[in-house]
């Protein structure tokens, strides 16, 4: 996972975008590799995809997002480029994986990209979009949690 400054055509800072990237040629101890042997031309693959996953205001809120989505992998059950796609249709995006060529993934690789979008395809993260989600499928919940908010607060309800 990673992010990226995003910008109009124009040139005006929108926020920051969250992209989950697959390198199927990588190893998954790639990191270790680099660490260990650095970064040249000859381990850098020829094939990927990326997705973008998520729109924020700023690189912190981006990295925050990073942070909590991690606790909900378990690898080998449920990987981030399973769940990833799930998440963009949550926050109004297409989900859809799109492949890379060579020069895209040296300038993912690098950190060199900027995002351009169009202003109005730009939609800031929504932290209660899943909860959303969930109501309109499924309608409010009848747990006693849900009524007591559900009750009118006008009076209080003192029984003593």
């Amino acid at each position: 996972m990673h992010y990226r400054p995003v910008e109009t055509p124009d040139g005006e800072k929108l926020g920051t975008a969250l992209f989950v990237t697959e390198f199927p040629q990588l190893p998954p101890d790639f990191d270790d590799y680099i660490d260990e042997n650095g970064m040249d031309d000859t381990v850098y693959p020829t094939e990927a995809r990326t997705l973008e996953m998520a729109h924020f205001a700023n690189e912190n809120d981006a990295a925050k997002f990073d942070a909590e989505f991690k606790v909900y992998l378990v690898p080998g059950l449920l990987d981030g480029p399973e769940l990833a796609p799930e998440v963009a249709k949550l926050e109004g995006l297409s989900g859809e994986w799109e492949a890379m060529d060579y020069s895209e993934i040296v300038d993912t690789m690098s950190g060199n990209r900027t995002v351009v979008c169009e202003a109005d395809d730009w939609h800031l993260h929504n932290p209660n979009a899943e909860r959303g989600a969930l109501i309109a499928s499924e309608g409010l919940y009848t747990d006693s949690i849900q009524q007591i908010v559900a009750q009118d607060k006008s009076e209080p309800d003192f029984d003593l």
